[in-house]
């Protein structure tokens, strides 16, 4: 998997977990807060961690960011910080830009500038949101307990055209495949060996977390 380079504009507990979970997952993130107490909470977690006022004329500008990946303005309190470090991003050509929104009008507004995707999370809803982000075969990420976690992903090429048993997933990798579906299809649970897979087929798998970070830091994602 490309090692994205994400900045997060906000520490409070979205952008917190967002930052980490981006982290563990092999990405360079730096992470902006206003509030000191907050980002030395979070120094040794994150690549770079800035103590900065977004909504100051020009900090963004100064920052850096313009050949970051991924932009996620995590901040809701203040509407014009959120508001414009979402444009900047934008005018700086941040290819992603994520907004955390507060309600249904911010949301709007936020899309009518031109954020790529607005979500109205709180903690495990950043966790979900820093797998599928940065990483285009996973669709969706859910803990299921301190041990266990659940993805839902797109097939690698090397894996279409070919059944469950000879991609060997629980061999190769350590995952189950619990179910599977093909796009506005029925969910086919327990799926059998000589199933297989399709381009638009939909892989629900599980396995302990190491096994689960393992899988989503393979380079082979872009094959």
């Amino acid at each position: 998997m490309e090692s994205k380079q994400i900045v997060v504009i906000g520490a409070g507990r979205f952008g917190a977990s967002f930052a980490e979970t981006a982290m563990e997952l092999g990405h360079e993130v730096l992470l902006i807060d206003r509030d000191a107490d907050r980002i030395d909470g979070l120094a040794d977690r994150v690549t770079h961690a800035v103590v900065a006022d977004v909504s100051q004329d020009g900090v963004l500008y100064e920052l850096g960011i313009s050949n970051f990946d991924i932009a996620v303005i995590a901040i809701v309190s203040n509407y014009q910080a959120s508001i414009m470090s979402a444009l900047v991003c934008k005018e700086l050509g941040i290819p992603l830009v994520i907004a955390k929104a507060k309600d249904e009008i911010h949301a709007r507004v936020l899309d009518k500038i031109g954020a790529t995707k607005t979500v109205f999370p709180e903690r495990d809803s950043g966790i979900r949101l820093a797998h599928s982000l940065t990483n285009r075969q996973i669709m969706d990420f859910i803990a299921l307990s301190e041990e266990f976690d659940l993805l839902e992903i797109r097939p690698l090429r090397s894996w279409v055209g070919k059944s469950i048993k000879q991609i060997d997933i629980r061999h190769q990798y350590g995952l189950n495949v619990i179910a599977l579906k093909e796009e506005e299809e029925r969910l086919l649970l327990n799926p059998g060996g000589d199933t297989i897979v399709q381009p638009n087929t939909i892989l629900t798998v599980l396995g302990h977390k190491e096994q689960i970070r393992a899988f989503e830091r393979l380079d082979d994602h872009a094959n």
